[in-house]
């Protein structure tokens, strides 16, 4: 669905930043921002999901990010 690829795309992309810039933080830190990046991304684009679609498109994110 469109949103489902929005909320992908942005999991990626914040996966990716975090990744890049906060590579020595813990997971639960690294998650919760990404988390807050998500949510901001989304909100500009008028899409509102739950917190556990977020979630599962981060760890979605990771596995995909792990894989390159």
């Amino acid at each position: 669905s469109e949103v489902g690829q929005a909320v992908a795309a942005a999991a990626i992309e914040a996966v990716q930043a975090i990744a890049d810039s906060m590579g020595d933080a813990d997971g639960n830190t690294k998650r919760e921002e990404a988390k807050k990046i998500i949510l901001a991304k989304l909100e500009s684009q008028g899409i509102k999901v739950g917190i556990s679609v977020i979630y599962a498109a981060i760890e979605a994110a990771v596995q995909k990010l792990k894989a390159k």
